[in-house]
C-alpha cells in the first residue's frame, strides 16, 4: 500500500493505493481502496493509523455491497467458494510473476 499526501491535507484525505494486484470487492484494478474513511467520513481527525487499520480491516473482511470491483463483489455474493479459490489462485500467480521480475532485474 503507498499512502499520498496532497496538498489539501488533512481537509483533504491521503490518497492510498495497493500497490500489489488483489482480487478484492473493494479494491479495483489500478489498486484503488474502498474504505469509508477515505470517501464519506473522512475528517480531520482521522489519523494515518486509524486509515491503515480500516485497510487491514477491509481486507480481513472484503465487504462486498461497497464494491470497486465489480467482479470480484459478484463472484463473493454469487459463489464465496470461487471467489476464496479465484482469489487464491491470483495471489500465487501474482508472487511468481513478481519473484520472476525482481530475479531478472537482480541477475
Amino acid at each position: 500500500v503507498t499512502i499520498s499526501l496532497n496538498n489539501g491535507y488533512p481537509k483533504l484525505p491521503p490518497r492510498a493505493v495497493m500497490v500489489t494486484p488483489i482480487f478484492h470487492p473493494n479494491i479495483d484494478g489500478n489498486g484503488a481502496i474502498c474504505i469509508a474513511c477515505l470517501r464519506t467520513s473522512w475528517n480531520q481527525t482521522v489519523t494515518i493509523r486509524q486509515m491503515i487499520e480500516e485497510i487491514i480491516d477491509a481486507l480481513r473482511h472484503p465487504n462486498p455491497e461497497d464494491e470497486l470491483s465489480v467482479e470480484a463483489a459478484n463472484m463473493m455474493k454469487n459463489d464465496p467458494k470461487k471467489f476464496e479459490e479465484t482469489a487464491k489462485l491470483l495471489v500465487i500467480f501474482w508472487d511468481a510473476c513478481s519473484l520472476e521480475y525482481f530475479q531478472h532485474v537482480n541477475t
